[in-house]
């Protein structure tokens, strides 16, 4: 798997105080690709066969944003 992330940073001054806005994407192109597998072929209760054996069972974070913003004085 990979994730592609990108962020944005806008500083500016004010006097004494320095702003500084930062805009961070993470997993750019919502990739949605397999990081666990069901491996049990057998259930606990009897010889049944697990219906989700070779399911994936947990798969990448979706896209999300983050915004930051700090002021120093």
């Amino acid at each position: 798997t990979y994730d592609v992330g990108a962020s944005l940073t806008y500083a500016r001054s004010f006097g004494e105080a320095d702003l500084s806005v930062t805009l961070a994407v993470y997993n750019l192109f919502n990739n949605t690709r397999v990081t666990a597998v069901d491996q049990d072929l057998q259930t606990d209760i009897g010889n049944e066969l697990n219906p989700t054996f070779r399911y994936g069972t947990d798969y990448q974070t979706p896209r999300y944003a983050q915004l930051k913003v700090k002021v120093d004085f």
